[in-house]
């Protein structure tokens, strides 16, 4: 379990992190609460190529990871 950054900036650098790390046909999916998911790391990341998103349960995450013809 890790802590979302804090701050907009650092939100911002993790995303460009992550699609410098995760890179296709790599999926990752996150899991958090809603309240603390603002879209800008994950939107970053996206941006740059990574296969990403936030999700707030786990069932829902699952299914996008193993949605093969990505259209979920």
């Amino acid at each position: 379990m890790m802590d979302p950054p804090s701050q907009q900036i650092d939100r911002f650098h993790a995303g460009v992190h992550a699609a410098a790390v995760w890179k296709p046909p790599m999926r990752v999916a996150g899991i958090w609460f809603w309240e603390n998911i603002d879209r800008f790391a994950e939107d970053t990341a996206v941006n740059r190529g990574a296969v990403f998103r936030m999700f707030t349960d786990e069932p829902r995450a699952l299914a996008w990871l193993l949605d093969e013809d990505g259209s979920g």
